[in-house]
């Protein structure tokens, strides 16, 4: 109905560990971020045979860890052809869970805050998280271009910040899959929602 404007959602898919630069260092990247791949693969998967009133882009961004190059090049291609981002959904580490107590950040800009209340709702009133709304600057994920940009944005983390951060130790194991779900399935929401109003939140 609106292809012209677009909603970005995505996480980033290469990881690193502090390894003085070896490129052959182990680096699994379950939570950071393979989390956050898995987000946008599993929401465009379930959404495949859904139509959208407005063009959805599910995107992996390369080379988050080496400076936000992938999302840098994606915002600076995106305004030299002039599009209409409405939204950038971002994840990035929404696997780690240390208590009992199922805090995540919803990290928005001013101008994306109306779509972190949606975000914050839905998953207050359909999963057992708690959210946690953030305003502001959120520096270093791939949603940071889009923010400096003019863009809206909503950034999900996990609200235990993981201690196998760049580590070997970051594997699946040490995530919790069902808390990580549950993120997944509330960004989903909003995104439907989203991308059917036919003005911008």
């Amino acid at each position: 109905v609106y292809p012209d404007k677009v909603i970005v959602l995505g996480g980033h898919f290469d990881s690193v560990v502090y390894d003085g630069g070896d490129p052959n260092f182990y680096a699994p990247g379950a939570d950071d971020n393979a989390t956050g791949t898995a987000f946008t693969l599993e929401i465009a998967r379930v959404l495949a045979q859904t139509p959208m009133r407005k063009t959805v882009r599910f995107v992996t961004f390369g080379a988050e860890e080496q400076g936000l190059w992938g999302s840098q090049y994606y915002v600076a291609q995106a305004l030299q052809n002039g599009e209409d981002i409405e939204l950038m959904i971002n994840a990035d580490m929404i696997g780690n869970l240390a208590d009992a107590y199922l805090n995540f950040f919803v990290n928005c800009n001013e101008t994306g805050e109306p779509y972190g209340q949606i975000l914050a709702q839905l998953a207050s009133q359909y999963t057992t998280l708690i959210p946690v709304i953030d305003v502001g600057e959120h520096y270093g994920s791939d949603h940071f271009p889009f923010d400096q940009a003019g863009f809206r944005t909503v950034y999900s983390a996990e609200g235990d910040f993981s201690p196998n951060w760049h580590r070997q130790t970051d594997i699946i194991s040490n995530i919790d899959v069902s808390y990580c779900a549950d993120i997944v399935r509330s960004n989903l929401g909003m995104l439907v929602l989203s991308s059917a109003m036919p003005a911008p939140v």
